[in-house]
Formats: structure tokens, sequence, C-alpha cells
């Protein structure tokens, strides 16, 4: 069974002992009805699938007991949607999931909306909300027969735009634990969450992706961006050597002997902001983007 690298150190750190590669076979228990040994046998990773999943395969002879007072069973968890077919006729797929139209969300029978890990399997929280989102407008307008406002989207300018100091190489901030002495208390909250300092050093390492970098008419390609950007990912480029250059604006600060153009890798930018401020006619600014409601 897979587990995040985060849930094995966790429980190492509490004091368990992980059996890779194992499974169990059997329980066994004494005359009072109490578990005492579990038998388990080891596996051997076989051949990748189609997915590029490597099955565990028993290996014969490998048997083994482990002395045990309880067994827990943790094989994970799936949505109990049964029912969605035999009661209600929703149409499901050869996973036992619901058949849903992707634009809307809904069933094959009509009123009926579905989203999630129920329709898709295990997901991100955060894909997961979205269908929440979606199914919501659509749901909206099922029943109103209105379609809700979409979004409007803008960039807006940051000036000025700062850093917090060596962000690009700040680590992960590590959140507060309970101590393991006081863990034993089932109600008690184990991950405590960050500091307040530790909070704003975690958002402070934030790249800032949602900002991108606008250069104007009045750039004099004097190049001093390209001079001070640390990842090299501010080009000059002739003209000529770019598509679709008509598209790009005729007009600069300067009319000069060569014509070219700027170009910005913004996989490679870090949104450190040393070429806004380089810049010696403001050419350059940073631009933030948003959205909101219409």
């Amino acid at each position: 069974m897979p587990a995040g690298e985060i849930e094995v150190s966790m429980a190492e750190e509490e004091g368990i002992k992980i059996h890779y590669l194992t499974s169990p076979v059997r329980i066994f228990g004494g005359h009072d009805k109490q578990v005492t040994h579990l038998e388990c046998i080891k596996n051997r990773l076989g051949e990748p699938d189609d997915k590029g999943r490597r099955r565990p395969i028993p290996i014969e002879g490998s048997n083994f007991t482990l002395p045990v007072d309880t067994v827990i069973a943790a094989i994970g968890q799936s949505p109990d949607i049964g029912f969605l077919s035999e009661r209600f006729g929703i149409k499901v797929n050869h996973w036992g999931m619901p058949v849903i139209d992707p634009e809307s969300f809904m069933t094959v029978r009509k009123g009926v909306f579905a989203g999630g890990d129920c329709v898709t399997g295990p997901r991100n929280v955060i894909e997961v909300i979205a269908d929440g989102r979606k199914a919501a407008r659509s749901i909206h307008k099922f029943l109103t027969g209105q379609e809700k406002q979409g979004y409007r989207f803008y960039y807006k300018d940051q000036a000025p735009f700062g850093r917090m100091p060596n962000y690009e190489v700040t680590p992960r901030q590590k959140q507060n634990d309970l101590p393991m002495k006081e863990r034993w208390d089932l109600n008690a909250e184990v991950e405590l969450g960050l500091s307040k300092e530790n909070t704003f050093k975690e958002a402070g390492r934030c790249l800032l992706c949602h900002f991108n970098i606008f250069i104007d008419e009045k750039c004099v390609l004097c190049g001093g961006c390209i001079d001070v950007c640390p990842h090299n990912c501010i080009s000059m480029i002739s003209r000529e050597n770019v598509e679709n250059a008509d598209a790009l604006c005729d007009e600069g600060a300067i009319p000069g002997d060569w014509d070219a153009v700027m170009v910005i890798d913004e996989e490679k930018c870090i949104r450190c902001g040393l070429c806004v401020k380089r810049c010696p006619v403001n050419a350059i600014t940073m631009r933030r983007f948003a959205y909101s409601e219409e």
C-alpha cells in the first residue's frame, strides 16, 4: 500500500516499524478469542503494467509470523455509491463511478449532478474544489435557467515591487508538532501549524507566478536588464528572427539602425524584480494577473 514521504517519516517518528513488500495472510487467535499472531508473506515487484505500476508478487516459502494483540485493517477507502444505479438508475462506468457530462457535471438522470473523487477516483483537493465550483454554476443554471456571470481577467501594475531577501534559497519551513508524550490523547491535534514568523517566511518563498514582466515601447535596447538577470531569461533578438513580428509595436523610444525585440522566458523567471530596478527609462513593469466576477 503506497504512502507519502511525510506519512512514512511521521509513522517512524512515533515508533512504528514498517515491513516493506509484505502482505498479511492469516490472523491467529487463542481460546479467549484474542488475536495472538499475524502470518505474513514477503513479496517481490513484478513487471510494470501498462500504467508503469509494478504489482507485488508473493514469494513462495517466505511466510513468517508476528506476535500481535491488535490488528487494524487499514487498506484504504472508497465511496459507497452502489445505490445510485440500483435505486436511481444513474449510469455508471466499469469502475462503478457515475457517468457525467464533463461540461455540466450532470448524470444521465436529469437534475442529479456528481463530481470529485466519486467520479474520477482520488485526486488532489484543489481539483475537487474546482469540480464543486463548476457543478454549482451548472446547478444554478438548471434551477434558474440563467447563466451565472463569468469572470473578468486583467493585469494590475504592482509598484513598488519587492521581495523577501534570499527567497529563492529559503528552505521550506517546518511546522510545529505536538510533543510525542502528549500524542496519546486521541482528541489532541498533532500538527500545530506554523508559527507567525515561519508563516511569513513560507509565504515569502512564493515565486509569484501570477506576476508577469511587461516591457513597453519606451525601451531603448540598452541591455541593462539582460546584465542583471540572475537566470538569463531575458534576451535581445533581432526582429527578423521573430515569428509574427508584424504584430509587435512598430514604434520605439529611439529609432535606430538595429531593429530588435526583448524576449522573456517566463518559465525561468524567478520574479526577482532586478530588471525593473535596472531599467533607466522605466520601460519594465511588474503586473499582477487578477480576476473578478462580473
